[in-house]
């Protein structure tokens, strides 16, 4: 098997590091935008665009700015007013248990005491 040339090697790091440093600029660069579509803000939060339409039906989601051809976008302000709302909605919420935000959970209903039940040879 032949091995590459050091000079190869070199250019290849060389490129490397071109895509990579490219690739964070490119990441530093949509952090620190004034705005971001609909697309982009789920991804940031992790929720899917039916979600935020749901929230939007509900009176729950950003405000939104329409930015002539770029259509709909979300500004960084709007985006901190949405998550400072969202985290006072959840501190007014009441704890129900069980790791889960529910309507209150109806008891279970009262059962009478079963008969004992009948054993089975080689079982206590």
């Amino acid at each position: 098997m032949k091995h590459k040339p050091i000079a190869d090697l070199l250019d290849l790091k060389i490129e490397l590091t071109a895509v990579i440093k490219a690739a964070v600029e490119q990441v530093a660069h949509a952090a620190n935008r004034g705005s971001w579509t609909i697309r982009e803000f789920c991804q940031r939060h992790s929720i899917s665009e039916c979600q935020y339409h749901r929230l939007r039906t509900q009176g729950r989601g950003p405000k939104t700015m329409n930015v002539g051809s770029q259509g709909l976008r979300i500004s960084r302000q709007a985006e901190a007013d949405w998550v400072a709302d969202r985290e006072r909605e959840e501190r007014k919420r009441p704890w129900h248990g069980g790791g889960h935000w529910s309507r209150k959970k109806k008891p279970l209903p009262e059962v009478a005491p079963s008969a004992p039940r009948a054993s089975f040879p080689g079982r206590p």
